[in-house]
């Protein structure tokens, strides 16, 4: 839209900018901000970062809201490969976010659950 010397622009509707598996976006305001017109100018959009919080507890294989030993007997017959995990225990099972399960997942698991170590 133009505007004028001296106009006022107006602010369009608050735009959306669509989350990732990771983050959520919420509209916080207009860089520079609008205020009458005396040169040309150009807006942009600016927008708060918010860490979405994982619909599960990592370390929770069997889904069941705890962290406890039936999840580390079940991530071991996991690793041990006699258990397939459904594609929901799956995310839960990179205990260290190494981006693989494999038995330092396990060993780590067991000290969580053991209360050496601070639950994830």
């Amino acid at each position: 839209k133009t505007y004028h010397y001296n106009d006022t622009a107006t602010a369009p509707e608050d735009p959306v900018r669509e989350g990732d598996d990771k983050y959520e976006y919420e509209f916080k305001g207009w860089k520079p901000a609008i205020v009458p017109v005396t040169e040309n100018a150009e807006y942009q959009a600016e927008y708060t970062e918010k860490a979405k919080t994982p619909a599960y507890k990592l370390g929770d294989v069997n889904g069941d809201g705890r962290v406890n030993a039936a999840d580390y007997l079940l991530l071991k017959r996991i690793i041990l490969r006699t258990a397939q995990p459904t594609e929901d225990q799956s995310k839960r099972l990179d205990i260290n976010g190494d981006g693989t399960v494999r038995a330092n997942d396990y060993m780590l698991l067991k000290r969580i659950v053991l209360g050496t170590v601070a639950k994830p």
